[in-house]
C-alpha cells in the first residue's frame, strides 16, 4: 500500500528526517574538510569522536527516512540495500583512501624502500650460504637480524628526509 503524503502526518515527519539529514550532513562535511586540514595524528584522533558521532546520527536519520518513505511490504529490502551501499562505499573509500594517503605521506615510498632491502640482504645473505641445513638456518638468522637493523636504520633516515 502505497503512503499519501498528508496521511498521518508522514509529510512533516519526514521533512523533519529530511531536516536532521542535512544539518547532520553538513556537520559531516566539515569534519571532513578538518581531516583534510589535521596537522597532525593526535588532531586525527580528537576530530574523529565529533566526526564519527555525526556520521552515526547522519546515518540513524537517513535509515528513518528510508523506513517512512519505503514500502511497508518492502522495507527489509530497502534497508539492506542502504546498509549494502554504505558498506561498500567504505570498502572503495578504503580501497582508494589508503594507497593514496600512503603515496602523499610517503608511506608507500618506505614500504617499498624496506622490501628492496630486505630482499637484497637476503639475496646476498642466500649466495653466501654453505649448501647445508645448518647454513640455511644460519643464513636465515643474519638476514632477520640484518634487516631488521637495516629497516630501523632506513626508516630514521627516510623519517628524516620526508617529513
Amino acid at each position: 500500500m502505497e503512503r499519501a503524503w498528508a496521511q498521518d502526518g508522514w509529510a512533516p515527519q519526514a521533512m523533519a528526517h529530511q531536516a536532521h539529514c542535512a544539518a547532520y550532513g553538513a556537520v559531516f562535511a566539515v569534519g571532513a574538510l578538518l581531516f583534510a586540514a589535521a596537522p597532525n595524528y593526535a588532531s586525527l584522533f580528537i576530530i574523529a569522536i565529533p566526526f564519527g558521532l555525526a556520521v552515526g546520527i547522519f546515518l540513524s536519520a537517513d535509515w528513518a527516512l528510508l523506513a517512512d518513505t519505503a514500502p511497508d511490504e518492502q522495507t527489509g529490502r530497502y534497508l539492506g540495500l542502504s546498509n549494502t551501499v554504505t558498506a561498500g562505499a567504505t570498502v572503495v573509500a578504503l580501497a582508494i583512501g589508503g594507497p593514496l594517503a600512503d603515496i602523499v605521506n610517503g608511506v608507500l615510498f618506505k614500504s617499498l624502500a624496506f622490501g628492496a632491502v630486505v630482499s637484497l640482504i637476503a639475496v646476498f645473505q642466500g649466495f653466501a650460504t654453505p649448501p647445508t641445513s645448518e647454513g640455511v638456518a644460519r643464513a636465515t638468522t643474519r638476514t632477520v637480524v640484518a634487516s631488521s637493523i637495516a629497516i630501523l636504520a632506513l626508516d630514521f633516515v627516510l623519517t628524516a628526509f620526508l617529513m
